[in-house]
């Protein structure tokens, strides 16, 4: 026997005579781009929660602090070699988070050559100079 095409009044009618509700589809338009947004609920194109964007008119300045040189010796893990090795070069690098200030040690492994960073606490003798 010959296999029939489902057409689409036969697909309805199977789903009215099984019970099931039919689920009606979204147009475009209301779940597209931000252009046409009239008003009701705001969709991304994938369908996942759209993150409202933070355009209130205010700018966080943020300065960007360049290396330090620092004296002392700081040691960091190597994952090349697979070792603690002691940093060759070290610079301190500020890094401003939501809890305050960090302070990075960045600089070349001796054994790989490969660049190894490490945190110390600000209130490390080597370090706190720099934080006041």
């Amino acid at each position: 026997m010959p296999r029939r095409s489902r057409s689409i009044s036969a697909g309805r009618r199977r789903s009215s005579l099984m019970g099931g509700r039919r689920r009606r589809r979204r147009s475009v338009s209301s779940c597209s781009t931000p252009d046409s947004y009239k008003g009701g609920r705001r969709r991304s194109m994938s369908g996942g929660r759209k993150k409202r964007s933070s355009s209130k008119g205010h700018k966080t300045k943020s300065k960007k602090y360049p290396p330090v040189n620092v004296n002392g010796e700081f040691k960091a893990y190597d994952v090349a070699k697979k070792k603690m090795v002691h940093i060759k070069n070290p610079k301190l690098i500020k890094i401003h988070s939501s809890r305050g200030w960090r302070a990075m040690i960045q600089g070349t492994s001796p054994a790989s050559g490969n660049k190894v960073t490490t945190f110390v606490s600000t209130k490390d003798k080597r370090v706190s100079k720099h934080f006041h």
